[in-house]
């Protein structure tokens, strides 16, 4: 019980340090749109960035991670309602198969998207920035990603484990 509860406790700390993490982001994307005049100098130089960024490829990589940073949040947020049913020993219930089902494929979308987009944006971009730089680029391996990868084929194994074991409890349940 002590483990589910610190593992409680990380995800929660992780997910509302992620939500206030995005936040953040939110306004300053949303005050750089719209009241850049009202932000304090050292904020308004992030305007500059977009401005240096005249062709659509330089904005395939922000708009890819910030859109994956989302879905990561959702997938911790299901994370974080499995943790109850963990403590009153519901290990087998549809919400927990559900649940880790798709935070499984969530993060295993992510990786294979963060990557596969990284590999596109240095193909397209090829021409722009310096051989080197891009080859560089290109075969350095994303261990994060396929960490992530690796953890969602994780959470989907369990996922079928658990469904598997109701399957075999309820079987266990009738034959008593």
């Amino acid at each position: 019980m002590k483990t589910i509860n610190t593992l409680g406790f990380l995800i929660n700390l992780l997910f509302y340090t992620l939500v206030i993490f995005a936040l953040i982001i939110v306004f300053l994307i949303f005050g750089l749109m719209f009241f850049e005049s009202y932000l304090p100098y050292n904020l308004r130089q992030f305007k500059q960035v977009f401005n240096l960024m005249n062709d659509w490829r330089f904005f395939i990589i922000p708009i890819t991670t910030l859109i994956n940073f989302f879905v990561f949040i959702y997938a911790i947020l299901l994370l974080k309602k499995c943790i109850i049913p963990f403590k009153n020993n519901l290990f087998f219930s549809e919400s927990v198969i559900k649940n880790l089902k798709v935070v499984g494929y969530l993060f295993f979308f992510i990786g294979i998207i963060t990557i596969l987009i990284k590999f596109l944006n240095v193909l397209a971009m090829y021409e722009s920035i310096q051989n080197a730089i891009a080859i560089s680029y290109l075969s350095s391996i994303d261990i994060g990603m396929t960490f992530l990868i690796i953890i969602g084929l994780f959470f989907l194994i369990f996922s079928k484990s658990f469904e598997n074991a109701k399957i075999l409890q309820k079987e266990n349940e009738l034959t008593i």
